[in-house]
């Protein structure tokens, strides 16, 4: 009689990183238990809530965020993974709104009912004030509520003071020299000294933002500013020094969690992975597509004639696949909590491991919201079914 053959396989010992997870902002205005089981029945297995779901006041003065997480504790994720997990708390619009009130689309950023906006529309310190006190001061101990590290957000742009129509944040580091703002010559008491108002602006702006970085301090959680036009940074080299300029408490309480479909400037979704290292703290996956020969930033209403657009997941310029490899394989990326206490999710090489979401946000200018989410659901999930070799090291596998 001839032997048994044997049943027994070469089993893969690698370890899993990611889930998936859907930015659920676009969904804003169908509730957040909708929006989470849609995720769910798209294929996520989180889902980063904002804001405009979870007012930050009813989560600190209700049982608003333990009526959360009991909600998704019971909600099978889309990726069979377990429950749907709570992947992060988006604060960025408030923010611009708190922070920038100047800003012409504060309103519109507030998430303000109409009888509200029209008490304070046009009168920014009036917004600034209504933005603080029912909204911006609650958002520290709120993401804490929720059981969270950190809330990605905008850091307000640093706008240079005295000057007039000089808004933005793209004036302060201009291209050419008819718009100065490095080494200038002012009045100043009498005397012509030369000034640099790009740095006067960015320490102003930290004074400015101090009680919310307080709170952030007291609640020991983060802030994850996501890189964008009208912020304080748009690229990874002005972000990092932009957070020298603003001091010891921003660099300890300010990361990056950037959208990687807004590297506008020449930069990569990539790029800032190697340079951001430490800072990086989560992850939206969204791709772009640029056309060549037209502007990437333009006031063309019809989007789909704009030289930039936001992609499918697999439409445009960024690998899905290599960018979450390149997250794995960062070393400074998978081994830097922002505070000890955090658990880590795994290790990978004896390093531990806190990055878990990778976090799908699909926009397109002729797709419906809905189908470009599922796409994102249906790519990130096969990618993070990956798994890494125990003893990964970067520059090689296992040995």
């Amino acid at each position: 009689m001839a032997d048994a053959i044997p049943t027994d396989i070469i089993e893969d010992d690698g370890v899993r990183v990611f889930r998936s997870a859907l930015e659920a902002v676009q969904f804003a205005g169908h509730g957040w238990e909708k929006t989470a089981r849609s995720a769910a029945a798209w294929g996520y297995g989180g889902i980063q809530l904002s804001s405009f779901h979870l007012s930050p006041k009813e989560l600190v003065e209700t049982d608003l965020a333990d009526r959360v997480n009991q909600f998704l504790a019971q909600l099978p994720g889309g990726d069979g993974e377990g429950p749907m997990g709570l992947a992060g708390y988006s604060t960025h619009c408030p923010m611009i709104a708190w922070g920038f009130p100047e800003h012409p689309g504060s309103l519109a950023l507030s998430g303000l009912d109409e009888a509200t906006m029209k008490k304070v529309a046009g009168k920014p310190e009036e917004l600034r004030k209504h933005m603080w006190e029912n909204v911006v001061q609650f958002i520290p101990e709120a993401t804490k509520k929720l059981g969270l590290k950190g809330t990605h957000t905008f850091i307000p742009p640093a706008v240079v003071g005295g000057i007039k129509d000089l808004e933005y944040a793209g004036a302060l580091v201009p291209s050419y020299n008819f718009v100065p703002t490095h080494g200038i010559p002012d009045l100043r008491n009498g005397e012509i000294v030369k000034v640099n108002l790009w740095e006067e602006a960015l320490k102003a702006q930290a004074e400015k933002l101090k009680p919310f970085f307080d709170l952030l301090e007291k609640h020991e959680v983060y802030a994850s500013h996501e890189m964008h036009f009208d912020t304080v940074a748009r690229g990874i080299k002005e972000f990092k020094q932009a957070l020298e300029i603003m001091g010891e408490q921003a660099k300890k309480l300010v990361y990056l969690g950037f959208d990687t479909s807004h590297a506008w400037q020449g930069e990569s979704g990539l790029q800032w992975i190697v340079e951001g290292g430490r800072l990086i703290r989560n992850v939206h996956v969204k791709n772009k597509v640029t056309q060549a020969g037209l502007p990437l930033i333009t006031g063309n209403p019809n989007w789909s004639d704009r030289g930039m657009q936001f992609g499918a997941a697999d439409e445009g310029d960024l690998p899905i696949g290599y960018f979450l490899n390149c997250i794995v394989s960062h070393s400074d990326f998978v081994n830097q909590p922002t505070y000890r206490k955090e658990e880590p999710v795994g290790k990978i090489g004896g390093r531990d491991v806190y990055i878990k979401w990778a976090i799908g946000e699909g926009e397109h200018p002729t797709m419906s919201q809905v189908t470009v989410a599922k796409e994102y659901a249906t790519t990130l999930n096969r990618l993070c079914q990956r798994r890494y070799g125990e003893g990964f090291k970067v520059g090689g596998t296992q040995g």
